[in-house]
């Protein structure tokens, strides 16, 4: 019975590692935040990688923020270290140098070692490819289009679930040296970051074959796009009321109002009404 308790215990602990220990495209740009863009401005290089960019590219380059949770950010973040990934090996090796030991730490290592990861450059180019596709027109759709309903946004569900088909169906419509967001983006406008595709293109020697795993990320975007938009299907309730009875149960097309510092102040009231405007910044404001 000792035995058999102990090994199920090395058992949870495994798992447990396995769940805790993760890498890859989506990890790298996470360390990478903490670097370039750190939630706290005591840390991170963020304004020492700012001038350097701006000495070196003559525009002062603000990471995105992925060490803040921001929705949208890992993509983002995947395309900013493709277009300059140069820059930022560049850039780690200066910060190195001007040590006095002349060595990485352990989070500069291996943001440095996965920028120059075939595999891991691989992942940051389709994260960034699904952003550019997928991401960026879907939020121009859903904020500028002119849908001021959320129950307005089925065919557009419909548009975006027919898309996605096409690019497993057929992944050089984002891979081509020759693809157009008139057929490679959702809403068929200008690619939102062009020189990722470019860049993309550049590397593309040097990395494995991107269609697979292009697919296979389609695939799996696909799957949570239907489960997410399962009540606009054509037989759903959504789909069967009229416009009128849309017109009663109105609701916005985003969430944008829970998000941002307003919107968190927002979250947090309706938990503390009592809690006065002061002793929230003094709370939460650095």
């Amino acid at each position: 019975d000792v035995e058999s308790a102990a090994s199920s215990h090395d058992a949870q602990t495994r798992q447990k590692a396995m769940e805790k220990s993760h890498g890859g495209g989506v990890k790298l740009v996470e360390l990478a935040g903490a670097i370039f863009r750190n939630k706290d401005d005591k840390k991170g290089q963020q304004d020492v990688w700012r001038f350097y960019a701006e000495s070196v590219l003559g525009m002062l380059i603000t990471f995105p923020d992925t060490n803040n949770t921001r929705f949208g950010s890992n993509c983002e973040g995947s395309s900013e270290l493709i277009v300059h990934r140069d820059q930022y090996i560049n850039f780690l090796e200066f910060v190195r140098d001007k040590k006095e030991k002349g060595t990485f730490n352990h989070m500069e290592g291996n943001v440095f070692r996965g920028l120059q990861d075939p595999p891991t450059l691989a992942e940051l180019c389709i994260l960034g490819l699904y952003g550019q596709a997928i991401s960026h027109p879907y939020l121009r759709q859903v904020r500028h289009g002119g849908l001021t309903n959320h129950l307005d946004l089925g065919p557009l569900h419909h548009r975006l679930i027919t898309h996605i088909k096409s690019i497993i169906q057929n992944p050089d419509l984002l891979l081509a040296p020759s693809a157009t967001p008139e057929h490679g983006s959702l809403d068929g406008h200008a690619w939102e970051r062009p020189n990722l595709l470019s860049a993309v293109q550049a590397l593309r020697p040097h990395l494995p074959d991107l269609r697979g795993p292009l697919t296979a990320f389609f695939t799996g975007a696909l799957e949570t796009w239907e489960r997410f938009t399962e009540e606009f299907k054509p037989d759903g309730l959504i789909e069967k009321l009229t416009e009128n009875e849309r017109n009663r149960a109105w609701m916005k097309p985003t969430n944008d109002d829970n998000e941002g510092a307003l919107g968190t102040y927002r979250v947090h009231a309706r938990h503390a009404p009592n809690l006065s405007l002061h002793q929230y910044n003094a709370r939460n404001i650095d």
